[in-house]
């Protein structure tokens, strides 16, 4: 099952307008943290109020994250 990777709110802005990296400061880690991720997992994108809006690819070890497509 794929997991999925909760952005703080307000930081799906830059997704919306067409920015393809995702960076670690924009997760919401209380809720998804990111050490539960590996390296190269999927995970659906989704806003502060559960909308899933992309997939992405999860490194844990960058300070960015991007997606692979907007849903």
């Amino acid at each position: 099952m794929t997991q999925r990777l909760r952005l703080n709110k307000n930081a799906d802005r830059r997704l919306k307008a067409g920015h393809l990296w995702i960076y670690s400061n924009e997760v919401d880690i209380k809720e998804t943290p990111l050490k539960n991720f590996a390296a190269g997992e999927t995970a659906l994108v989704e806003a502060s109020n559960g909308k899933v809006m992309a997939v992405a690819y999860v490194n844990p070890s960058l300070a960015h994250r991007c997606p692979g497509h907007v849903a």
